[in-house]
């Protein structure tokens, strides 16, 4: 029997949760390994092509890394203060990709489609080969590659920074954080702005899409999990009873409240005993470095077949997991659709992504609230990732003792 770290495994996108994806599987002893993105630097969102002069995000110096690589002080605020400006971002991704994945990382390829070889097989214990079409950017010359396991890490596909010439006036459209942030560049560029907004967010506008990869491929979305449905009226015999939530209106109809079949917001619930399809970056929380950090090493467990973590034993069991959870995000968060975007929708963990990382360290085996803190004590400090820089080691035990 093949090992499985003989895989070939295919990382989309070498944004912040490709390449912390890709680190961790090469840790784990993964050798065959290519992250593919279309852009010709490394940071996805944070990439050269990306970042403007002025960019401030509200990630404060710490927070917004990875623990096997520190992160320099703040280079825009000479007096100390600590939030990160988008340079700051796009040198640590690149010092990040240079240092550990030079070799992994093939620059300018769009991905157009991704399949696999024959959709009408169900046995997971088949081993599928995964079909990429891609193009090269700049010659528009197709290329088709296999591997044997996919990584979805596709994110926020925005296009290039671009300077905005002319002296007539601009209409930005929306009042989410984005909005806000190129109105304030342009102003201080001596642009005359103005904003049509319906509700200004201050922290919320992300316009794009998870699932590019798939356009236009429908039925693949579906035949693997990786589509949105309708909620089952089998999820809301759930009921959780809260005192402010206790009459709590219909904000959207239900044709519009499309649930994730995403198990743990990783793994499309229909494909979980196949091993070889996981996504990261598609979870909302307010820590993307920490959380992208543990998922990758969940995603490793999950590709190792590794018996120590906590898996549901069939599709039905996680779409009806999936189903539970959706019911639970209704209920919690009246107001909002289960899902903040095309990019951010296999699971909403906003303020309480620490419960939701505890939970991946626990299907795994390890040791939890490694901070010892809470949620109402997190907010007041930047988490050290070194609670984390060991889960590589602590798994491998694990493995050890397994076979043992």
């Amino acid at each position: 029997m093949k090992s499985p770290l003989a895989d070939r495994i295919c990382v989309v996108g070498a944004g912040p949760a490709g390449l912390i994806t890709a680190y961790t599987l090469l840790r784990d002893g993964f050798h065959n390994i290519e992250l593919l993105t279309r852009d010709d630097s490394p940071g996805g969102v944070w990439c050269a092509q990306r970042v403007y002069p002025g960019l401030i995000i509200n990630n404060v110096h710490g927070e917004y890394r990875f623990s096997p690589l520190d992160m320099h002080r703040p280079s825009h605020n000479k007096s100390g203060g600590v939030r990160l400006s988008g340079e700051d971002m796009q040198s640590y991704m690149e010092e990040f990709a240079h240092r550990f994945l030079s070799d992994q990382i093939r620059y300018g390829l769009e991905v157009k489609n991704i399949r696999y070889e024959d959709s009408s097989h169900e046995d997971s214990d088949v081993q599928r080969t995964w079909i990429v079409s891609a193009e090269e950017v700049k010659t528009k010359h197709p290329i088709t590659l296999e591997y044997d396991n996919i990584v979805l890490c596709t994110g926020l596909a925005v296009g290039e920074s671009n300077d905005i010439g002319g002296d007539g006036k601009i209409l930005v459209v929306g009042g989410g954080k984005s909005a806000q942030d190129i109105s304030a560049y342009l102003t201080q560029q001596g642009k005359h702005v103005s904003m049509v907004f319906t509700t200004a967010y201050p922290t919320l506008a992300f316009p794009f899409h998870l699932l590019a990869s798939f356009a236009g491929a429908d039925e693949m979305k579906e035949a693997i999990g990786l589509d949105r449905h309708a909620p089952n009226p089998f999820s809301m015999k759930y009921k959780w009873k809260y005192c402010s939530l206790s009459n709590p209106s219909t904000a959207h109809p239900d044709s519009k409240q499309r649930a994730s079949s995403i198990y743990r917001g990783i793994v499309p619930a229909k494909n979980i005993l196949f091993r070889d399809l996981a996504i990261n970056g598609a979870i909302f929380t307010t820590n993307n470095g920490y959380v992208y950090e543990v998922v990758a090493h969940w995603i490793s467990s999950y590709f190792l077949g590794s018996q120590s973590l906590r898996l549901l034993s069939s599709a039905e069991e996680a779409m009806e997991h999936a189903e539970r959870h959706a019911a639970w995000l209704r209920l919690r968060h009246p107001d909002i659709l289960l899902a903040i975007n095309e990019s951010y929708s296999s699971d909403l963990a906003f303020f309480c992504w620490p419960q939701l990382a505890d939970t991946l360290l626990e299907d795994m085996r390890l040791a939890s609230r490694r901070d010892g803190g809470n949620t109402f004590t997190w907010p007041f400090k930047v988490i050290d990732l070194s609670e984390i820089a060991n889960l590589s080691l602590e798994r491998s035990q694990l493995r050890a003792s397994e076979g043992s």
